[in-house]
């Protein structure tokens, strides 16, 4: 059990450090074939199966972020966004997985995943995250 105080509640780690964060804008779908390795394979409804990289390099991308303590937000702009990975990469978890599949990859660090259907939802999207994000000055 995580406490108030856990990696995903704060916006920084365990040692004070800041926390970084990345925020990913995409039309939601995944077309270039990278080079990367074949641990993750996207289970999720649309794009899964596995034998496509493009989905499966997004996955590890997402979970290589995760594991250096990276918050990702992800935005989805305009319709046929794969809202299920993009909250996976968000998250860590597909929110809709296919039956028998608990839909989970890795452990998030707090991101979350926001619909931009239009441009004048952006204001909206990043005043949240910014009100996220803290900001501590040192003197």
């Amino acid at each position: 059990a995580q406490g108030s105080n856990s990696d995903t509640e704060s916006a920084y780690d365990r040692r004070g450090a800041a926390r970084r964060v990345l925020i990913l804008m995409t039309d939601g779908s995944p077309n270039n074939n990278v080079s990367c390795p074949g641990s993750y394979v996207w289970r999720g409804q649309f794009g899964g199966g596995g034998g496509n990289n493009a989905y499966d390099c997004s996955m590890y991308f997402a979970s290589q972020a995760a594991d250096n303590n990276v918050v990702v937000y992800t935005i989805g702009i305009g319709s046929g966004v794969n809202v299920e990975l993009l909250t996976a990469i968000a998250t860590g978890t597909d929110p809709n997985p296919v039956a028998g599949d608990d839909g989970f990859y890795f452990e998030g660090k707090g991101g979350k995943y926001f619909a931009a259907a239009k441009p004048s939802d952006l204001d909206a999207i990043f005043e949240e995250i910014l009100n996220n994000i803290f900001v501590r000055i040192v003197g």
